[in-house]
Parts: structure tokens; C-alpha cells; sequence
């Protein structure tokens, strides 16, 4: 077992009461920033949703960021058009609902994102509406369960990315 810890909250602002979206300049990590705010459209509750899902493609992958493109300009190309794949062999032993609760969040429209709420009830979390899978049972010796069993991000043993520099 392994402790995680999600960090980089220091320009992090809490909405006011009825407020959905906030103009934002470009700001935050550019692997896990929301096309809107890339943008500097705006940032609401969306733009987490996003964030969430690139955060859950990295983890997942074994630390490949999602739309990483060998430069800050490609990559700010590929996530403003949300362009990213499942290729990579580690998500080879990722389960299909995993692989669709992140096409859920990485949405380029906002407003079709998954909510928080939404999130939270989807399978992949859930555990619910289990999908066959012997073909990942095969590739993993037998050994299958939901992410509480933490089986999805065993074949993720890639070293983890880092900025060339």
C-alpha cells in the first residue's frame, strides 16, 4: 500500500454561492488543465471534472500524461481538441469501465462532463455493472476484481513521466 497525495492547490478559490463559472487567466498544470481555462475562458466545477480525468488517465496509465505531445505546444494543441488515446500497454489490463469513466470527464464541452454526483455513482467506482472480462483475466494470471481491489492499476509498472529538462 502506498499513500497518495494530490497536490497543487495554491491558486485554488472556492466559487461563491450561485456562481458557476469565474473568468480565469491561463493558470495550473498544464497535463491536468481544462480546455476552457487553457483558453482563459473560465473555470467552474467543469474544469475539476476534466482535471479529475486527466489525474485518473495518469494514474491509471503508470504516469503518461494524457495529451503530452513532447512539447507545452502540442500539448496545448491536443487537450484544446481533446485528443488523447487508450494505446499505451498499460492500460492493456485496464477495465473497459475505467477507460469510460475518463471519456466521460475529458468531454471538451463542459456542460457534458460528468458532475461530481455523476462521478461518484459511475460503475467504475461503484463497482456495479461488472463487464466480462477473461480477456484481462487471461493477460493477469486469474487475478480480476473492481478498483477496490486495485486490480486496474496493477499492470501500470511504467516508470512515471517526467518533464524533459
Amino acid at each position: 500500500d502506498h499513500d497518495l497525495r494530490i497536490i497543487d492547490f495554491g491558486i485554488a478559490e472556492e466559487l461563491p454561492e450561485h456562481v458557476e463559472q469565474v473568468k480565469v487567466p491561463m493558470c495550473g498544470t498544464l497535463e491536468y488543465m481544462s480546455p476552457e481555462v487553457m483558453d482563459a475562458k473560465s473555470a467552474s466545477v467543469a474544469s475539476d471534472m476534466w482535471s479529475l480525468g486527466a489525474l485518473t488517465y495518469f494514474l491509471l496509465s503508470g504516469g503518461l500524461p494524457p495529451f503530452w505531445a513532447r512539447n507545452k505546444y502540442r500539448t496545448m494543441a491536443r487537450t484544446i481538441s481533446a485528443q488523447y488515446d487508450f494505446t499505451s500497454p498499460n492500460f492493456e489490463l485496464v477495465s473497459e469501465t475505467a477507460i469510460d469513466f475518463i471519456k466521460k470527464l475529458l468531454v471538451l464541452e463542459p456542460e457534458k462532463r460528468l458532475t461530481a454526483g455523476m462521478a461518484l455513482s459511475h460503475p467504475w467506482l461503484t463497482g456495479s455493472g461488472r463487464q466480462n472480462r477473461s480477456s484481462m483475466r487471461d493477460k493477469n494470471n486469474g487475478d480480476v476484481g473492481n478498483i477496490q481491489d486495485r486490480d486496474q492499476v496493477r499492470g501500470s509498472t511504467g516508470p512515471f513521466w517526467r518533464r524533459p529538462g
